[in-house]
């Protein structure tokens, strides 16, 4: 009974994603500027960013992207990587307030770095709304940085839209 149903596709929210400056671009913009100079070499802090924005989850594939950048010449020395995470500003050091499974894949992470000498290419920011996400986007944008998308598997894939909505 078509009467009765409606189909409604989803779409990205553009009164948060959209490119136009909003008053917290400047706070997080901020914020990236701290995480960088707390955890990316000097000489290297111009460096766009390969950007993930996803929660910690294995399906989510933070340890393949920090392998791709370990082994890419190329990405190391272009670009500094940044992985964005909710409620912790020093992701890299401070995530014992996380759940056992992201403690997990962040200690995955720290391992690659060792392993890899990444250390001084990859910052961990957080970002703790879609609004903040939103500036995010926008901010790394000016700096010709890009989104990535790791996921194993994302059934739509509506983070792709809302960054490229933002620049």
């Amino acid at each position: 009974d078509a009467s009765r149903f409606s189909v409604i596709p989803p779409g990205v929210n553009r009164r948060i994603f959209n490119p136009e400056a909003k008053s917290e671009d400047e706070i997080i913009q901020d914020r990236i500027q701290l995480a960088i100079v707390r955890d990316i070499d000097r000489h290297r802090a111009d460096k766009p960013i390969v950007f993930a924005s996803s929660r910690l989850d294995p399906k989510k594939n933070h340890i393949g992207l920090v392998q791709a950048f370990a082994v890419s010449n190329e990405l190391k020395e272009h670009a500094n990587l940044a992985i964005a995470v909710r409620g912790v500003e020093n992701p890299l050091k401070d995530y014992a307030s996380m759940s056992e499974e992201e403690q997990v894949i962040l200690k995955q992470i720290l391992a690659i770095m060792d392993e890899s000498d990444l250390h001084g290419k990859v910052t961990g920011v957080a970002l703790n709304s879609q609004q903040e996400l939103a500036a995010a986007y926008r901010v790394l944008s000016r700096k010709n940085s890009i989104f990535a998308l790791t996921a194993l598997y994302e059934p739509f894939g509506l983070a792709p839209l809302e960054a490229m909505s933002c620049g």
